[in-house]
Parts: structure tokens; C-alpha cells; sequence
């Protein structure tokens, strides 16, 4: 939008421009000149407006994206967010963003596309406010804050293209490969069976691993 501005003005005022020189050189009426020059200046001064106010809107849409959208590899599976607009409800901002969560279990196939990664699995998609869709994460185990986000309210997808907003689409489909040969290679947990013994004696702790760190994201608009 801007290049095309550009592009517009540069043309007005150039045919300003040839239109003033010959009107100098030739023509006795000085009208002439003064108009051509209101023109070009006229046209500068509304390039220079509409430039400002759509650099403003779309930086204030960029700082919406990088805020709300982002790549969240884990444990057990991968969060994808994007935002997805917003609206004024009584003066109060809400903000609408897309969810698509996808457990390492169900993921079929990582592909790095030219401008993409696409995703094949059971996709998990949510799509609502963001104060509604605040998770945490427990020992690797995915979980919404809203109970019910986790049964329900989502609808089940089997391809996702995440696009090119994170600088490298081989370095994302890389570092998703590689979560999933980690959650690959995690030993099946073995089934507790109660024995009688003559002695009590003491379970060892699970052993956590590096990555299966709580934590939780909680949004507010």
C-alpha cells in the first residue's frame, strides 16, 4: 500500500512538475504556476498523511501478531496461537485468537513447505477470546484453565499450515521433528501392581526430565 502511494504521487507530481517548467518558459499567465505548485505540494502533504496513518495501523497490528501469535513446543505436544482480530464491547478491547493444539501422540507427518510448515494429525482447533483460553502445563500434561475447554468447545482438524512468522520454516519444522523423536523415545510408564510383602517399602520418585518443567500462560487483553 504504501509502494503504491509512492507510486501515485511520484506520478501527480511529476506531471505537475513538466506542466510548471513549461508554463515558466512559455506561458505569460503565473496562475498556472501557482496551481501546479499547490498541486504538487497538495499532493505531497496527503502522500505524507496516508503514509503515517497506515504505517500506524499496520504497527499496531504487528505488535498484536508478535504479542498473540507464537509457536509453543512442549513435552508431550505443540500449541500454535495466531491471532485472529479483535472488537470494542462497551469501550473494552477483546481479542479473538486461533488455538490449535496437537499431542506428539497424533502427529503424523512434518513437512518445511517454501513459505509454510504443514502439520498432519489430530489437530485440536479453538477459536475465542484470549482471556478464555489461558492453559498450564504439568509435568508435560496439557491442560485449559476452563474445564470444559477440555472436552469440548473445539473442533478436530487434520492439516495445519503454520506460516513463515518465525523466521526460518526448516528451523520450526526441525525443532518440531525433534520434539516428537523425544516424545517418541519416551519409555512407555509401567502399570503399578500392589504386591503383599513382609516389609513395607518406599516407591522411588518419578524421575523428571529436563523438559517436563510447569508452567502456565494466562492472557489478559
Amino acid at each position: 500500500m504504501l509502494l503504491c502511494a509512492a507510486a501515485f504521487c511520484a506520478e501527480v507530481c511529476v506531471a505537475a512538475f513538466f506542466v510548471l517548467i513549461f508554463n515558466v518558459c512559455t506561458a505569460p499567465d503565473r496562475g498556472v504556476i501557482f496551481r501546479m505548485l499547490a498541486v504538487i505540494g497538495g499532493t505531497l502533504l496527503a502522500g505524507m498523511i496516508f503514509c503515517f496513518v497506515t504505517g500506524a495501523a499496520f504497527d499496531r497490528k504487528i505488535r498484536r501478531q508478535s504479542r498473540y501469535t507464537y509457536l509453543d513446543i512442549q513435552l508431550k505436544g505443540m500449541v500454535y496461537s495466531a491471532y485472529a482480530g479483535e472488537y470494542r464491547v462497551g469501550g473494552e478491547r477483546m481479542i479473538i485468537r486461533d488455538i490449535y493444539y496437537i499431542p506428539f501422540g497424533s502427529l503424523v507427518s512434518v513437512t518445511a513447505e517454501k513459505r509454510s510448515v504443514a502439520l498432519s494429525g489430530k489437530i485440536s482447533h479453538y477459536c475465542m477470546k484470549s482471556v478464555n483460553l489461558g492453559y498450564h502445563v504439568r509435568n508435560g500434561d496439557f491442560e485449559f484453565d476452563h474445564p470444559y475447554l477440555n472436552i469440548g468447545g473445539y473442533a478436530v482438524e487434520e492439516h495445519l499450515k503454520i506460516p513463515n512468522v518465525f523466521g526460518s520454516v526448516k528451523r520450526a519444522a526441525d525443532s518440531i521433528g525433534e520434539a516428537k523423536r523425544r516424545f517418541d523415545a519416551l519409555p512407555a510408564p509401567k502399570p503399578y501392581v500392589f504386591r503383599e510383602a513382609d516389609h513395607i517399602r518406599r516407591r522411588p520418585k518419578a524421575r523428571v526430565l529436563p523438559e517436563s518443567f510447569d508452567y502456565s500462560r494466562e492472557w489478559k487483553n
